[in-house]
């Protein structure tokens, strides 16, 4: 979809897409917006059937570009999952897939959980990663509060990157995450549960998140030009939080 789109109290079951299983969303300027409300996503796929497409976003895939915004509110997605058969593939984004480019965009996720969604690849050589929740983030202002990340999998394939969510911040983009709950996320071999990276002059703000069970913990990469400020972070029950500078 193309243009504005308001979802509220709907709930989308057992579809399936190349990306974004349940919805897929770009839109470019100002007055272009996703909002989603009070919905579930459950069971939705994002197949690769062949090398045509990328496969992310299994009941969700969004690009908003120079301006537009996208709201996720009140909302549940469970159980979905992207996957592939294809040899050499790169799946990622078990249930959503959230970015942004250029300037100006928004992106804000409140009171929402992700539970039990999962990346599988049974094709040789093929690398998984973010088994819930993949943001990629050039040039804009982010707002995670309230939102919950729980039972993800990474099934075959390589791990390449977070069991549970990669959250990637470029261009001079600014994230403020208050209140993240990342619980019992896993894959085939040890990764982290959390991959925090913020590059090319971008900030972010980790407060009050819970990481817990499941995978090695949370990794935190930054480069020298950006800035990421932690408080309040509590990691239980694995190896604690790993600082890449």
């Amino acid at each position: 979809i193309e243009a504005s789109l308001t979802v509220r109290r709907v709930r989308f079951f057992s579809n399936i897409a190349r990306r974004g299983g349940a919805i897929g969303w770009a839109a470019t300027g100002d007055a272009r917006s996703l909002v989603i409300e009070a919905s579930v996503f459950e069971q939705n796929r994002a197949q690769h059937p062949d090398a045509a497409d990328a496969t992310m976003g299994g009941a969700l895939w969004t690009n908003g570009v120079s301006g537009a915004g996208a709201r996720i509110s009140d909302t549940l997605f469970v159980d979905n999952r992207a996957e592939s058969a294809l040899a050499s593939d790169f799946i990622r984004s078990g249930a959503a897939e959230l970015g942004t480019e250029g300037s100006g965009s928004t992106v804000t996720v409140e009171r929402t959980r992700f539970i039990g969604n999962s990346v599988e690849a049974t094709g040789s050589g093929s690398f998984v990663t973010a088994g819930a929740l993949n943001g990629f983030f050039q040039g804009s202002t982010v707002r995670f509060e309230d939102v919950e990340v729980q039972g993800s999998l990474l099934l075959a394939g390589t791990p390449f990157g977070a069991a549970g969510a990669v959250l990637a911040f470029f261009n001079s983009a600014q994230g403020h995450i208050d209140r993240l709950r990342v619980v019992d996320n896993a894959a085939t071999v040890p990764v982290e549960q959390v991959l925090l990276s913020a590059q090319s002059a971008s900030f972010v703000l980790l407060r009050d998140t819970l990481v817990a069970q499941g995978g090695i913990g949370m990794v935190v990469a930054s480069a020298t030009d950006a800035l990421v400020l932690l408080s309040q972070v509590t990691p239980t029950g694995h190896t604690g939080i790993a600082l890449e500078l």
